[in-house]
């Protein structure tokens, strides 16, 4: 069995690594395309890594993550839609499969915004 702790920083760093390679890659002229277009891996790693690390997983955090992201599914498919709350936008392709506008990648981001905010906010 492989240690928590291990498993703990481990996540760490491969979330730093992602994300220091991401800002870099997507500062840089040559591969920025590439590296923007990669942000839904690295969102959808960040959100599993998150997961994996919860001590005691109980149904009730199924439902803490659930509300964020159904919750920024509806505000996002009114602005996308509607043009309600945040005005009238669009998303383009780089975020991968949309439902009804929306990229389904863009409500694992809520769930972890909310995520990493309730985590500070405890300490």
């Amino acid at each position: 069995m492989v240690d928590k702790k291990f498993i703990k920083y481990f996540s760490i760093f491969i979330i730093w690594l992602f994300s220091i390679s991401g800002m870099t890659g997507i500062l840089s002229p040559d591969y920025s395309d590439w590296f923007l277009s990669m942000s839904p891996i690295n969102l959808l790693l960040t959100f599993i890594i998150i997961l994996v690390n919860i001590d005691n997983f109980k149904w009730h955090i199924v439902i803490a993550v659930a509300i964020p992201f159904s919750l920024g599914f509806i505000v996002e498919a009114l602005g996308v839609n509607y043009g309600l709350i945040f005005g009238n936008y669009s998303y383009g392709e780089n975020l991968g499969q949309k439902f009804i506008g929306v990229p389904i990648i863009i409500c694992v981001n809520w769930a972890l915004l909310t995520m990493s905010t309730a985590d500070i906010a405890r300490l």
